[in-house]
C-alpha cells in the first residue's frame, strides 16, 4: 500500500502501458470515417445539447456570469461536463476490463494491473481534449486568460488518483460480479446530478452545502472554475485534504485489485 512503490510499480510498465492506452484510444474509433476525430465533436456536442437543454430551455444562468448571458452559462456548465467526462471515461469501462482481456490476464507473466491504469491514461487523453476545448470556449467568451489556469492540472491530480483507486476495485469485482457494469453506470449519473454541474453550490440550502463539502467532484469542478474563468487560486486547504484522499483511495485499490489477483484467470 505504499504509494511510492505502486507509482514505481506503474513507472516499470511504462512501455506497455503506453502501447495498451494507444490501442485503447485507436479502437474506440477503428473503422470510422472521421477516426480521432470523433474525440473533438462528442464533447463539443455534449457541450451544445446541455447549453440548449439548461441554458435555453429551462433558462437556468450561474450566479456571477449572468450578464455573460448563454455563452457565460455554456462555459461555466462545461467545467463540470468535462470533469464528468473524465471520471465516465475511467469508471465505465473498468468492470469488464479483466474480462475482456482474458487471453492475456491467464499469462503467468503479464502484469495485469496495468489494464485499469490503461483506461485512465486512455480517459487523460479524452479528458485532455474536453479541457482544451474549454480553455479555446472560455477564451472565447472573456477575451482572455487567466493566469491560474497553470494551476487546472494540479487541480484535477486529486481526481485522477481517486480514479485510479476505484478503477482497480471495479475491475477486481467486475470478475466475480457481472453486475458491477450495470451499477456503475446509475450510480455515475446519480453522481454527476448530485454534483455541482448544473447548478452552483450556493444555490443550495445550508445543509446541502456542508454535505457538499464531502464530494470529491464538488471539490474538482467548483475549483476547475476558479482557476478557469474567474482568476482564482485553488482551495489550498481542500486541496491538500483532497490529494491525501486520493493517494489513499489509489492505495486501496491497488492492494484490493492484487489481493484478487491469482484468482482473475481461474474465474474467466
Amino acid at each position: 500500500m505504499n504509494p511510492v512503490r505502486i507509482l514505481l510499480c506503474i513507472w516499470a510498465y511504462r512501455d506497455l502501458l503506453s502501447q495498451f492506452a494507444r490501442r485503447e484510444v485507436a479502437s474506440r474509433y477503428k473503422g470510422s470515417y472521421l477516426g480521432l476525430f470523433w474525440s473533438l465533436i462528442q464533447p463539443v456536442l455534449m457541450l451544445c445539447i446541455y447549453t440548449f437543454v439548461f441554458g435555453v430551455i429551462f433558462r437556468s444562468r450561474w450566479p456571477g456570469v449572468a450578464e455573460q448571458g448563454i455563452a457565460g452559462y455554456a462555459v461555466t456548465l462545461f467545467c463540470g461536463v468535462a470533469a464528468f467526462n473524465l471520471l465516465n471515461e475511467s469508471l465505465g469501462r473498468s468492470p469488464g476490463i479483466i474480462k475482456e482481456n482474458a487471453n492475456l490476464v491467464k499469462k503467468v507473466i503479464f502484469p495485469v494491473e496495468i489494464l485499469p491504469v490503461s483506461l485512465i491514461c486512455s480517459a487523460i487523453y479524452h479528458g485532455s481534449i474536453c479541457f482544451l476545448i474549454l480553455i479555446a470556449t472560455n477564451l472565447l467568451v472573456n477575451m482572455s486568460l487567466h493566469y491560474t489556469i497553470i494551476m487546472l492540472p494540479l487541480v484535477i491530480l486529486p481526481l485522477i488518483l481517486l480514479l485510479m483507486g476505484i478503477s482497480w476495485i471495479l475491475a477486481g469485482l467486475g470478475v466475480f460480479l457481472p453486475d458491477v457494469q450495470a451499477i456503475v453506470s446509475l450510480l455515475t449519473t446519480m453522481w454527476m446530478f448530485l454534483s455541482p454541474v448544473f447548478y452552483s453550490t450556493t444555490m443550495l440550502p445550508a445543509k446541502a452545502q456542508f454535505l457538499m463539502q464531502f464530494n470529491p467532484m464538488a471539490f474538482v469542478v467548483d475549483n476547475i472554475r476558479r482557476v478557469v474563468m474567474w482568476g482564482q487560486w485553488p482551495e489550498w486547504g481542500a486541496l491538500g485534504i483532497w490529494m491525501i484522499f486520493g493517494i489513499a483511495v489509489m492505495s486501496l485499490g491497488y492492494a484490493a485489485f492484487m489481493w484478487g489477483k491469482d484468482n482473475y484467470a481461474d474465474v474467466i
